[in-house]
């Protein structure tokens, strides 16, 4: 008995030894970042034979913060985005054009003093790109319009997450016509005064009676939310579209473009209902006056 017990301890010391140096080989290995083909050895990675992989959360992150400066940009300038649905790559913009009481001649008076002196021209509305990477679209707006006070029309313009430039425009024209742009922009109490003086050229020269400027991309249809004043709102404009990466080349010929025919024409912003962009054109009514006579004569509050 006395000499199995001497066998096993003996057994149990050379086992002892062999594990011992084995633990200390692989602690060797892991010091020296040697790399062996033992399966039992400890395999450590040199940082230079990692590939790292794209930070989706970083990239996130980055595009989260771009869209804040977007936005922050937008109110300083006064711009609204509306969500517009989007179908195929294409945004489906539904336009209602509707005459709206006013306690002066407006728009919608103006068209009419046109067509009477020129019978034989139309009332053109236009959705023409202003950035070279676009489309342009047309619809001659119905003789109805007239009579009922309301008329709409479907519009399906390509969208990309680049902005692309566009400007709605309400023009008289010929009846082959399908672009507003290059008709005269002219002050409408100018187009008024030639009706009244009965000049005889009145209505013959074929002008732009409306005009909206706006940026369609992914994120929807971004236009002002009020007429701008001054100068310095369409200089913020050119920074904004200058943030967004905005692909148009002649940057100061389209910003001069709308900085003209929105301070001439003052133009009523887009409304817009959750559905339609409603585009309105003010008509003497005088039923207006008296409405506008009792706001102003309440008490402030």
């Amino acid at each position: 008995m006395k000499n199995l017990s001497i066998a096993v301890v003996a057994l149990l010391v050379v086992f002892g030894a062999l594990f011992w140096r084995k633990v200390q080989r692989i602690s060797s290995e892991n010091l020296s970042g040697e790399v062996k083909d033992d399966k039992n050895s400890i395999h450590i990675l040199d940082p230079r034979d990692v590939v790292k992989a794209p930070n989706i959360l970083e990239r996130r992150t980055q595009n989260q913060l771009e869209k804040i400066k977007w936005d922050r940009s937008q109110r300083k300038i006064g711009l609204s985005t509306y969500p517009i649905p989007i179908v195929n790559h294409e945004a489906i913009l539904e336009f209602e054009i509707a005459t709206t009481g006013a306690c002066f001649p407006g728009d919608a008076n103006a068209i009419a003093m046109e067509l009477k002196s020129s019978p034989s021209h139309k009332v053109l509305v236009t959705l023409e790109s202003l950035s070279g990477d676009g489309k342009s679209f047309s619809w001659d707006l119905p003789r109805s319009f007239f009579s009922t006070g309301k008329a709409g029309h479907e519009f399906r313009l390509p969208v990309s997450p680049d902005p692309v430039q566009y400007a709605f425009y309400l023009c008289t024209a010929e009846s082959s016509d399908t672009s507003c742009r290059s008709k005269t922009v002219k002050d409408i109490n100018e187009i008024f005064t030639e009706h009244i003086q009965k000049n005889p050229q009145a209505g013959k020269e074929l002008r732009n009676i409306f005009f909206q400027y706006f940026i369609l991309d992914e994120r929807g249809l971004t236009a002002f939310a009020d007429t701008p004043k001054g100068a310095q709102r369409f200089e913020d404009l050119k920074k904004y579209l200058q943030e967004r990466r905005s692909s148009e080349k002649k940057m100061d010929e389209v910003i001069g473009l709308t900085k003209k025919n929105t301070q001439t024409l003052a133009s009523l912003p887009f409304q817009f209902d959750g559905k339609k962009l409603k585009v309105e054109l003010p008509e003497y009514r005088p039923e207006a006056c008296a409405k506008s006579q009792k706001t102003q004569g309440r008490p402030r509050q």
